[in-house]
């Protein structure tokens, strides 16, 4: 699956999503100069078809009511070494170490808080427990002083065998973040606060305010490592309406495992951003974005594919999101709600039970904003004032050719 995005080049000279001085775009099968990341073991705890009904991309002041109610992959294997050699500037420690100054890794103990709401799993266990870990930390980067930048930073981890990536931890605590999109990248890349607004290539994570850990279901992981390295690009978006000045030493823990699981998973945006107009003073302006049949058809999995979890994303003005299901010009259910949507409190929410999406079926998505507060028209863009109307779909089997689905995602 390959991301796209309405904005500009990942090292352009100008940016912002989430979601940074062009610095020359490289290979490097080094972590970058600036950046740092750690290997270890996370210890045991102890203790183009018409709408259905809506036209593409349409907005009005409406009601937000509610909407309607609503095996291909890869083969397991096992037996392989479980020591990750590591060179080019990646330590490998256990978890437990010391804090180390800033700018550096530290290495906390399994299963604790480490920043945004870290979550230790149901019961007080850790569901990362038994799993290695990279330790992914930006090394005291200054990102210019304004109200809205956006940087790219990457790490290329050598590998002995394919992984499969199997959860994340936000080691989050500046205010200043707005977000993060992550993802997983076939060459190695060499980006140190590079200024960019396109969307990463191949999502397999993002972190917003209130996000906690996120640990995928036991069947499914992100494949990576196939060439030997396994390369994470991250976006950062720094929202600094204070003109502050901020040195980030923050990141995540990136937990994996070398025994695949049985399928590969993949992240897909569905959704709209370039389309977005708001009117203000209204309580509950609905805009819906469109994900037309014709284009799931030519790019969604082929029998279907197997929504596992959602993220409904907004920015500040958003107060209820909802994606419909339609097949054959009929509801059949939804990929996702959330009512009383807060912007500091997103995360993906996974799903009881899986959804089947075949090519062929439409998805619309709805999102309500209260524009009370402004005097002029709100538009669809990367700034933290702009606004957006996404639902991030996790997914299996992960389809090399999916992209976007919307206008500008």
């Amino acid at each position: 699956m390959r991301a796209s995005d309405p904005m500009h080049n990942v090292c352009s000279s100008s940016f912002a999503l989430a979601l940074a001085l062009t610095l020359a775009c490289g290979t490097n099968n080094e972590s970058t100069p600036g950046t740092s990341a750690q290997t270890g073991s996370a210890g045991v705890d102890d203790g183009n078809d018409e709408s259905a009904g809506s036209d593409a991309g349409g907005s009005g002041d409406v009601d937000s009511g509610a909407g309607p109610a609503g095996d291909s992959g890869n083969p397991s294997t096992s037996g392989v070494d479980s020591d990750n050699p590591s060179t080019g500037g990646v330590d490998s420690e256990s978890s437990g170490s010391d804090p180390t100054s800033p700018g550096e890794t530290s290495s906390p103990e399994s299963g604790s808080d480490s920043g945004s709401g870290s979550d230790s799993g149901e019961g007080g266990g850790d569901p990362f427990a038994g799993y290695d870990k990279w330790e992914i930390r930006v090394d005291s980067f200054e990102p210019p002083v304004g109200p809205t930048y956006y940087a790219c930073f990457s790490w290329n981890l050598p590998v002995e065998q394919a992984v499969h990536i199997v959860g994340f931890r936000p080691a989050v605590t500046d205010p200043h973040i707005h977000h993060y999109v992550l993802g997983v990248y076939d060459a190695p890349q060499n980006m140190n606060g590079d200024q960019c607004y396109e969307w990463v290539e191949d999502m397999v994570w993002g972190w917003s305010p209130g996000f906690q850990d996120m640990a995928l279901p036991e069947h499914i992981g992100f494949r990576a490592g196939d060439e030997g390295t396994v390369t994470f690009v991250l976006q950062v978006h720094y929202d600094n309406p204070l003109g502050d000045q901020i040195v980030d030493i923050n990141g995540f823990d990136a937990f994996y495992t070398k025994d695949l699981r049985q399928y590969d998973a993949g992240v897909a945006k569905v959704g709209d951003v370039l389309g977005i107009t708001i009117l203000p003073g209204l309580p509950a302006y609905e805009h819906i974005a469109q994900c037309r049949s014709d284009k799931t058809t030519a790019t969604f999995p082929s029998p279907e594919m197997n929504v596992v979890a959602y993220w409904l994303h907004a920015h500040k003005l958003g107060r209820k999101m909802w994606s419909e299901h339609f097949r054959d010009g009929t509801s059949i259910g939804e990929l996702g709600r959330n009512d009383n949507f807060v912007f500091d409190q997103q995360m993906f929410e996974m799903l009881d039970q899986e959804i089947v999406v075949k090519p062929g079926d439409e998805i619309l998505t709805h999102c309500i904003y209260d524009s009370t507060t402004k005097t002029g028209l709100t538009s669809g863009g990367v700034g933290t004032d702009d606004e957006m109307c996404i639902n991030f779909v996790l997914y299996y089997p992960d389809s090399k050719t999916l992209e976007g689905c919307g206008n500008g995602v």
